[in-house]
């Protein structure tokens, strides 16, 4: 139940929503009435040998014009790959974009929606000399995995390579327009991809909860999140082809996407992007690496809501509650995902470095202050 106390605040969601089993073959439904004939789609190899290309491609056929193919988006989308997005569309005139995958090919699909009207650079956004207008490319999200909720977020992270940065490209228009979300094309992903981007929504659903921009309707459906995960992605590795759990992970990643757009993440993320760029590793294992010292060194400053985290996953996994650090660790075991910094290569000299990188909305996690020395979170996952 929500508590409303005497505080305002806002919430706001621009896209569209069709979920459920098997929805994603009736996509033309909801794509055709836009009335846009001219698409791009913008997928990694993986879509395209699943046959994901080929049938949204049969089915856009019937009405577009025009249906160009770009399938290389990587782990981590680059701003050269968005800018090769940004000149086809200039070039075969696009008016719409499907994105197919996970959030790397969202989140490409989403910058590229914004920028491509500017006729800006991408580096020239990224590095915060161009901002988003008031004009996008239609945009279509439909997820294959259940964990970065970019199918609702309002922010797109692209790795600059000029820059040698990870930055982000945020904005209410940066959220798609459509997002078709079926839980049945989550069953291709691998099961160490499931599991990684399983640990994704724990993270939003944990840091949105904790973040000073939280607001009662954003920690309620994070504590439904947190509660669902840690019941259903131990369920959704111990079978490839259990429905009801991948079901609510899909749920739970497109909510945690809503939530992102109306509360926002905590340290956790912004420590990752530095790290992500030094060592090249994905996002949610970066977050899992850093994930226990950030839990040990901040929990004294949100105690009462990391105490009510705690209380959900010994409730969960069904162990003695001794609080949030101990039920963290019973979690990662209980799912076998307990990285390090140390497996991706980093030493004690990088962790002084990379937290002099650190940038962004620090101030959205409690425990931060002007003068935090954030060099001990990495030491501490070393």
């Amino acid at each position: 139940m929500i508590e409303l106390d005497s505080s305002s605040w806002s919430l706001s969601m621009r896209t569209q929503i069709h979920f459920g089993d098997g929805i994603f073959a009736r996509a033309v439904s909801f794509i055709q009435p836009v009335g846009k004939k001219r698409f791009i789609v913008i997928c990694g190899q993986s879509a395209v040998k699943m046959g994901y290309f080929d049938q949204i491609k049969r089915d856009l056929n019937a009405f577009a014009s025009t249906v160009v193919l770009y399938d290389r988006i990587s782990k981590d989308p680059t701003s050269v790959q968005v800018q090769e997005i940004v000149s086809l569309i200039k070039d075969e005139n696009i008016d719409g974009i499907v994105a197919i995958g996970g959030g790397s090919a969202i989140d490409a699909a989403k910058a590229a929606s914004v920028i491509a009207p500017l006729g800006k650079s991408v580096d020239d956004v990224l590095g915060g000399r161009a901002k988003v207008g008031a004009d996008k490319i239609f945009c279509i999200a439909i997820p294959t995995t259940a964990g970065t909720g970019a199918e609702l977020s309002r922010g797109a992270i692209i790795t600059s390579l000029s820059q040698n940065i990870k930055s982000g490209v945020r904005h209410d228009l940066v959220s798609p327009d459509i997002a078709i979300v079926d839980p049945i094309l989550t069953l291709t992903v691998p099961q160490d991809q499931v599991k990684i981007t399983g640990f994704d929504i724990f993270t939003h659903a944990v840091e949105t909860y904790i973040s000073k921009k939280a607001n009662p309707v954003t920690e309620e459906y994070s504590l439904m999140a947190i509660r669902s995960v840690v019941k259903n992605l131990p369920l959704a590795l111990e079978s490839k082809t259990d429905m009801k759990s991948r079901r609510q992970l899909s749920f739970y990643s497109m909510m945690m996407g809503f939530n992102l757009a109306n509360s926002s993440t905590c340290l956790p993320h912004r420590l990752q992007y530095p790290l992500g760029v030094l060592t090249g590793t994905e996002h949610a294992l970066g977050l899992a690496a850093l994930y226990p010292a950030w839990v040990k060194l901040t929990q004294v400053a949100s105690e009462a809501k990391f105490s009510i985290i705690s209380k959900i996953l010994a409730e969960e996994l069904n162990i003695e509650n001794q609080g949030i650090s101990n039920s963290l660790m019973q979690f990662m075991s209980r799912i076998e995902f307990e990285p390090c910094l140390g497996q991706f290569g980093v030493t004690l000299e990088q962790c002084s470095i990379m937290a002099e990188l650190v940038d962004g909305a620090l101030d959205n996690d409690p425990w931060w202050t002007s003068k935090a020395d954030l060099t001990e979170f990495y030491r501490l996952s070393l």
